[in-house]
């Protein structure tokens, strides 16, 4: 009875490997444990149609704790997908959970592939407004248009045809020799008799063994996570290609959550996050899986990525949608205390606020147009008795409302308050304030104050403290 304990306590709740089963009882003899609690397994097992190196087949493990982890995930999924279908399709909220989204994707990227590159930077890539790119982030650019490529791919089926679509994309050459891998890695791993463990799989096994890859993802049975989970993990195992295997795994695997019911908010889950901190556990995983032939540790470590990966995407969603609800509820607030004859503007002393300092770096790549510089020269008559000799020129309204227009259409992450105070308030050499923000658009000053910082991450002005004052210069744009 204490026997079938530990076998259930080692699957239900941990689904432990032998090493560490040995770890916690503390002990090395653990042989006839172990057998108890494999045999528990057994009795969940599924085959899993795909074939190893050895020929041999995969299976998992559905005991009730995974089918429960995997069935909350999947619940997970479906609410998230709810969210995504109300974020505005007419107005800013899609569009800024597709950049922000896109942003912390090419951050795992870039730091995976050792580039240094910071978030503005990023911003411009994906607005194509970066010029002389390093070579070395040509595949960020790639990598982008490759997310794209599977949104527009529709409801095609998982086949080679995708693969070769996407790794045309990804690795930048229209003309594949060989779509797979044509040289064996000669990692001594590879030669090991006993006990081997390959780094990859020989090049004369790749097309049979994508081919079964690509049978199971059409016609086998499973949930969308244990599909997607075995793409990313067979990718990696396999490595077919001559590189990018890590990013073509996680691309496919987005397209199998897509396919499946996820539909395009897959594409904008950071599952890139599994190569940051994650990826060594994740070699070790897929060592274990080798091992055993046992996907289901791969699959709970997997499933436990999707879930955090969504706390990711909520956290996106609600601050653009918390930035859309303030910015409508002032609005309308406002209108309805102005038509009162009680109402008067409230006189808020700004707080004082100590601030990191900001060392943004902003590539001067987007075009304002018609931005006067000019001075304006006064009258003898009039100079006589000022200490300056002149007066900087402010845009008139006709021109700041084309400015802010045009601000709006070549910066697709700016809002309509930010472009509209800009607009008015972009002299060199001036320095503005979050309560002239507020007076100017009528809002809240918490809201005046996200927007100005927002301004200043987006490199049109640069921060400043004066006595314990936050004030913003405007920064020298081409």
């Amino acid at each position: 009875m204490a026997n079938n304990s530990l076998a259930i306590r080692f699957t239900e709740n941990e689904y432990a490997t032998k090493s560490e089963v040995a770890k916690e009882l503390k002990t090395t003899l653990i042989d006839s444990f172990w057998r108890l609690i494999l045999e528990y397994r057994a009795g969940f097992a599924r085959e899993v149609p795909v074939r190893t190196i050895n020929s041999s087949k995969l299976s998992l493990c559905l005991c009730p704790g995974v089918s429960e982890l995997i069935n909350n995930v999947e619940l997970k999924i479906f609410s998230a997908l709810s969210r995504y279908s109300q974020l505005s399709t007419s107005g800013d909220d899609l569009r800024l959970f597709k950049l922000h989204s896109k942003i912390d994707i090419l951050q795992n990227i870039a730091s995976f592939l050792d580039l240094d590159v910071d978030e503005n930077y990023l911003r411009m890539l994906i607005m194509g407004n970066v010029k002389n790119i390093d070579p070395n982030h040509n595949i960020l650019i790639s990598y982008a248009k490759a997310l794209d490529l599977l949104a527009d791919y529709g409801a095609n089926k998982f086949d080679e045809d995708l693969i070769a679509d996407l790794y045309t994309c990804l690795s930048g050459n229209d003309e594949l020799i060989s779509l797979y891998r044509t040289n064996n890695d000669a990692d001594p791993k590879n030669k090991v008799i006993i006990d081997r463990v390959y780094t990859s799989a020989p090049t004369h096994l790749l097309s049979g063994m994508m081919n079964s890859l690509i049978s199971y993802i059409q016609t086998g049975s499973g949930s969308l996570l244990t599909k997607a989970g075995t793409v990313l993990y067979y990718i990696n195992y396999a490595k077919p290609f001559a590189k990018y295997n890590e990013l073509m795994a996680i691309l496919l695997a987005k397209y199998v959550l897509a396919d499946n019911g996820l539909e395009n908010l897959s594409y904008f889950l950071n599952l890139e996050s599994l190569l940051g901190e994650q990826y060594m556990e994740m070699l070790k995983i897929n060592i274990e899986v080798q091992k055993s032939d046992d996907i289901t540790y791969f699959i709970r470590h997997f499933t436990k990525l999707i879930s955090s990966s969504f706390e990711k995407t909520y956290s996106i969603m609600n601050n653009v949608q918390a930035l859309s609800l303030m910015d409508d509820y002032y609005k309308d607030a406002l209108k309805e205390a102005k038509e009162s004859i009680y109402y008067e503007e409230a006189k808020t002393e700004e707080p004082i606020e100590v601030v990191e300092p900001i060392t943004n770096v902003i590539e001067e790549t987007e075009t304002v147009s018609n931005k006067v510089e000019e001075v304006m020269e006064n009258k003898e008559s009039d100079t006589s008795s000022l200490a300056i000799s002149f007066i900087p020129k402010e845009l008139d309204e006709k021109e700041a409302k084309r400015l802010e227009e045009h601000l709006l259409e070549s910066d697709p992450e700016l809002r309509r308050a930010q472009a509209r105070f800009y607009a008015r308030h972009c002299t060199m050499g001036k320095r503005y304030t979050i309560q002239q923000f507020k007076k100017e658009i009528n809002c809240a000053y918490e809201t005046a104050r996200t927007s100005m910082d927002g301004l200043v991450t987006l490199g049109y002005y640069r921060q400043e403290m004066v006595k314990n004052k936050k004030v913003y210069t405007p920064i020298k744009r081409k």
